[in-house]
């Protein structure tokens, strides 16, 4: 195979991947809701893609991954109804209330 069908070979396996990456990213096949985090599983086309294409396609294939997991972690709902970011600080945790719900105001002097 000459460098020009090669190369045309890279270019199509290339974006038949990143079409996976996007299309697993965007439903529940690569991401995984588990209520706190999301399972992944869309470093498996990044990293078949890097092996058998090489670093310069597996940079891009990376790439895509961090795009696709930036956007479906801004459009994905909580399970509360809530959008991941939506500003309110309501989704933070009880702890960082604090302890007795006072324990992270300043004190006062004592007097």
């Amino acid at each position: 195979m000459n460098t020009r069908n090669g190369n045309l070979v890279n270019l199509v396996t290339l974006a038949l991947l990143m079409a996976l990456i996007f299309l697993m990213g965007q439903t529940p096949l690569g991401l995984i809701p588990l209520g706190f985090c999301n399972v992944t599983l869309l470093v498996i086309p990044v990293a078949v893609g890097t092996l058998f294409m090489g670093l310069k396609y597996g940079v891009l294939l990376g790439l895509t991954f961090g795009a696709t997991s930036f956007v479906s972690a801004l459009l994905r709902r909580h399970a509360d109804g809530g959008v991941a970011a939506d500003g309110d600080c309501d989704d933070l945790p009880a702890a960082f209330d604090g302890a007795g719900g006072d324990s992270l105001r300043p004190q006062g002097n004592g007097a």
